[in-house]
């Protein structure tokens, strides 16, 4: 196999290696070891521990972006797509795309702790990008007047997200009912806003 055919599936393996053991549990070290090549091996491909955080954030943003954004922009902007962006994230995380749970969460749960500033502005970055884009959307929706005039945008956006978050943990603890729950209080925070 040439390297260059080689990166790409050296990378799909470090974005599940990170999403379980953290961007600082990812190393050249250990990812050599996990795809069975040698530290230059894998240096050939990313010269140095920050090269490959990076590459990793940008290529879960990508995967992300597959699973939860792509599927849903043929979708009218607006409340019909915050709806559907509700539904694709659901799929997205109970599918497990990244094999440690929602990559981001997980990152940006780790800031404090990444040793270079540069990966943690990427990682703040991307997901920025995601609340951004859900406030769009939210801003839409009250401008075609299908969720009430009165709604804060970044506080819907909060509400929006925060039940996410909540999901995460309780998954994590092994609380059953806990995806159930917050699916249904996002739908109740939904059917609240709407007109």
């Amino acid at each position: 196999m040439r390297i260059s055919s080689q990166r790409e599936p050296i990378l799909e393996r470090a974005v599940q290696l990170a999403s379980v053991h953290g961007l600082n549990g990812l190393t050249i070290g250990s990812l050599a070891e996990d795809v069975g090549l040698s530290k230059g091996g894998i240096s050939a491909h990313f010269k140095s521990k920050t090269a490959l955080q990076l590459e990793v954030v940008n290529s879960a943003s990508d995967l992300m972006t597959l699973h939860v954004i792509a599927p849903i922009q043929s979708k009218p902007a607006g409340l019909t797509r915050l709806k559907a962006f509700d539904a694709s994230w659901w799929k997205y995380f109970e599918n497990r795309v990244f094999a440690g749970g929602c990559f981001f969460t997980n990152a940006i749960l780790e800031l404090d702790d990444l040793e270079d500033d540069e990966v943690a502005v990427a990682v703040r970055h991307q997901y920025q990008r995601l609340i951004s884009y859900l406030e769009a959307q939210t801003k839409i929706a009250k401008q075609q007047a299908e969720i009430h005039a009165d709604i804060n945008v970044a506080s819907f956006v909060l509400e929006f997200m925060a039940l996410r978050f909540g999901a995460i943990v309780y998954r994590s603890l092994g609380i059953q009912n806990g995806v159930p729950m917050a699916r249904k209080a996002v739908k109740a925070l939904i059917a609240r806003a709407s007109v």
